[in-house]
């Protein structure tokens, strides 16, 4: 059973470090909505920093990153990093602040080899950890269907060797499936 869960019959305390401009907040409140829309889930900014668990979003300026963030409740704080400076912040914003409320990614559930083909072969081997089969013992996919529009899926060329050749396929209707993958449309 997953652990480091938040307590969602309450709003998740957020901060923001003061590096993190008026215009990147609101990025992120955008990225809060989304998640609300469509979750339980709940999340309140506060002015200061909270005493107790919290997500903690912090700007790391860098055009070779994205995004980063731990798995699941961290405590006292869940740092959150954004850069801002790739082409859908605010999907990179959803994206670490799923992995900070406990999601992986999509294309590591214990039975993604039932959906997908990863092409070992393309992957730039430093980035093998990329597609490694998440523990079951600490991630279930709660009897969900495997969404190939997950906002938590990576694109089908993540890590390639040859750009021009995919990382994974879907193993059923590739037309379909595969242009969804790394979209917000999840």
């Amino acid at each position: 059973m997953p652990t480091k869960r938040w307590d969602v019959s309450q709003p998740i305390p957020v901060y923001f470090d003061d590096n993190v401009a008026d215009y990147e907040r609101q990025m992120v409140h955008q990225a809060h909505q989304m998640i609300q829309a469509s979750t339980c889930i709940r999340f309140q900014t506060n002015a200061v920093k909270p005493v107790g668990s919290h997500i903690y979003y912090a700007k790391i300026p860098s055009p070779s990153f994205c995004g980063l963030s731990y798995i699941g409740k961290v405590s006292p704080l869940n740092p959150v990093y954004l850069s801002f400076m790739c082409q859908d912040p605010v999907g990179v914003a959803v994206h670490e602040t799923m992995h900070a409320l406990g999601m992986n990614h999509e294309h590591l559930r214990n039975d993604r080899d039932d959906y997908i083909d990863v092409q070992w072969s393309n992957i730039n081997p430093q980035f093998y950890d990329y597609f490694a089969i998440a523990d079951s013992s600490k991630f279930t996919p709660y009897g969900i269907s495997y969404d190939y529009g997950s906002i938590m899926h990576y694109n089908a060329f993540t890590a390639a060797i040859d750009s021009s050749k995919p990382t994974m396929l879907p193993k059923q209707n590739r037309a379909v499936n595969q242009p969804l993958w790394g979209s917000v449309k999840g």
